[in-house]
């Protein structure tokens, strides 16, 4: 008997910051301030009497667990470091705007380039793609389970 392909599978996720119960409805990061409402975590305020509990975000900055890895690498990584860094900031100012989990862990300046962490894929993956949108180079995405890891160069 041959196997079906088409079937819904369990999410397998070894996420340890992914809640292992449904959150109450409104609750309040008491870190960030962010209110988990509808669903997701928006920067809505929180009525004072609302359960408290880390957001995804908080929670990865704190058990220090990176999703998403970022390197940025070249001799043009050098010469327009300043330009490269005010990108990448107003491209997390932007999506935190709406998206309170998506966050730069840190940004550590390396030989080369830079090297930072951010506590959602997609904002890993966002970062890479507006570096390559913007000043060109080469672009690698690498997925693996919960973690991204992005490389952008240019010599």
């Amino acid at each position: 008997m041959e196997k079906r392909r088409d079937l819904l599978l369990k999410d397998e996720s070894n996420d340890p910051t992914k809640p292992t119960r449904k959150l109450a409805d409104p609750t309040v990061c008491p870190e960030c301030g962010a209110t988990y409402h509808s669903g997701r975590w928006t920067w809505r305020t929180g009525p004072a009497e609302a359960p408290r509990s880390l957001c995804s975000a908080c929670q990865r900055i704190k058990d220090d667990y990176a999703a998403g890895f970022v390197t940025v690498r070249g001799g043009f990584a050098s010469e327009h470091r300043d330009e490269i860094l005010n990108l990448i900031r107003n491209t997390e100012d932007r999506e935190k705007e709406d998206h309170p989990i998506k966050r730069i862990m840190d940004i550590v300046e390396v030989e080369g380039g830079l090297d930072l962490r951010t506590t959602e894929v997609h904002l890993a993956q966002t970062i890479g793609k507006a570096l390559h949108k913007a000043f060109k180079g080469n672009l690698e995405l690498s997925y693996d389970e919960d973690i991204v890891r992005v490389a952008w160069e240019r010599e």
